[in-house]
C-alpha cells in the first residue's frame, strides 16, 4: 500500500521549479501525494499538480527561450513591476476555469493580506485567483485587490504553510524549505567515483602533468620534501 504524504511547497521565487522535480521525485518512488499546501511558486506548482495539469506546465516552460520570457512581461506602473496578466494568463489556459474544492486532492494556497497584516487561506474559489494572489511578490508583481484586502506573496509572513496539512491524517509530511542557509542536521552523501571512472580521472591527470613540466617538477619536489621529512633520521 502506498504511503500518503502531505506536501508543503514553499515560497522561493525562480528556485519554485525545484518543486516539480520533488513531485516527480515522489511520484517516481512510490508515493501518494494525498494533499498539498503551499505558497508563492509553491502555490503555483501545487496548484497546477492539484488539477492534473503538471505535465502540461513543465513543457510549457521548458519551450520558452529568451524571447519568449520577454514577451510575457507586461510592465506596470502601478504597485509592482509586471501586471502578470501574460504569465498568469498563460497559466489559466494551461489549468482551465477550476474551483478548488473541485480539485482532486485537497489544496490551500497563502497569501498575505497587506491591509490587515494576517495570512489568508485559499481552500476553495477560483484557483487561478488563489495562486495569483500567492504568488504576487511584492514591488515585481501587482498586488491582487479583493473587497478592501490588499494580498500579496504568502511567504512575506509564512513560507513554508505546514499547518494547513496538520490535520491531513497522511502517513508523512514533507515540506519543501527553498530558503535554507545551512546544513545543520543534514548530511550530504558522499558520491564515490566508480572504478572505471577514477582510473580515467587518474589518467587524465597524469597527462597533463606530462604536459606542464613546471608543475609536475613542482610537485614531485613537494612529495621529496614530505618524503624527507617522514623518514627518520639514521642512528648516529
Amino acid at each position: 500500500m502506498k504511503k500518503r504524504v502531505a506536501l508543503v511547497l514553499g515560497s522561493g521565487g525562480a528556485r519554485g521549479y525545484a518543486h516539480i522535480g520533488v513531485i516527480e521525485e515522489l511520484e517516481r518512488r512510490g508515493y501518494d501525494i494525498a494533499c498539498i499546501a503551499g505558497c508563492s511558486m509553491g502555490a503555483v506548482v501545487g496548484g497546477i499538480y492539484a488539477a492534473g495539469k503538471l505535465d502540461l506546465y513543465r513543457d510549457w516552460i521548458q519551450s520558452l527561450d529568451y524571447l519568449d520570457v520577454l514577451r510575457l512581461v507586461d510592465v506596470s506602473f502601478r504597485l509592482g513591476a509586471i501586471r502578470g496578466e501574460k504569465v498568469f494568463g498563460q497559466i489559466r489556459n494551461i489549468v482551465g476555469e477550476i474551483n478548488i474544492e473541485d480539485l482532486r486532492i485537497p489544496y490551500t494556497a497563502v497569501a498575505t493580506d497587506l491591509t490587515h497584516q494576517q495570512e489568508i487561506w485559499f481552500q476553495e474559489g477560483c484557483l487561478h485567483q488563489a495562486m495569483r494572489a500567492s504568488a504576487a511578490i511584492p514591488s515585481l508583481f501587482t498586488p491582487v485587490m479583493q473587497g478592501n484586502r490588499m494580498l500579496v506573496d504568502g511567504g512575506l509572513l509564512n513560507p513554508l504553510p505546514i499547518v494547513p496539512v496538520v490535520s491531513s491524517h497522511c502517513d508523512l509530511i514533507i515540506a519543501v524549505n527553498l530558503n535554507a542557509t545551512h546544513q545543520n542536521g543534514y548530511q550530504l552523501p558522499v558520491i564515490q567515483r566508480a572504478p572505471a571512472f577514477k582510473s580515467r580521472f587518474d589518467n587524465l591527470m597524469n597527462s597533463l602533468g606530462s604536459h606542464i613540466p613546471f608543475r609536475n617538477k613542482h610537485a614531485n619536489d613537494l612529495l621529496e620534501l614530505e618524503q624527507a621529512l617522514l623518514t627518520p633520521a639514521p642512528d648516529t
